[in-house]
């Protein structure tokens, strides 16, 4: 069983590459930056977030970083946290980002 981890994680690399983003909204980022912040976060939630890349470009570049953390946080990964969750609230401040391509 162990030598299919490997194997899961190469594949799950390769789907995610492919995927389309989501259209997570910036004050959902915050409600789970939040939650793993305060230590009320759930692993499963946390994989989603850093899994699926985000239409949303400030949001996706947040993503991005925060699938770096390796959970649980130790301290140095609790700044980024705190980091990650002050940017993504800055993001619900600005609003909704420019329209890409005139769409």
């Amino acid at each position: 069983m162990l030598f299919a981890i490997p194997i899961i994680i190469v594949v799950k690399l390769i789907v995610t590459h492919f995927e389309k983003p989501i259209d997570r909204a910036p004050d959902e980022v915050v409600r789970l930056l939040r939650d793993f912040h305060d230590g009320t976060g759930h692993d499963d939630d946390w994989d989603d977030f850093v899994s699926i890349p985000i239409a949303d470009p400030r949001l996706e570049s947040i993503r991005e970083r925060a699938w770096a953390l390796n959970l649980p946080v130790d301290a140095k990964g609790f700044s980024e946290l705190k980091l990650f969750l002050e940017e993504a609230e800055a993001v619900v401040q600005a609003g909704s980002p420019s329209p890409v391509n005139g769409s």
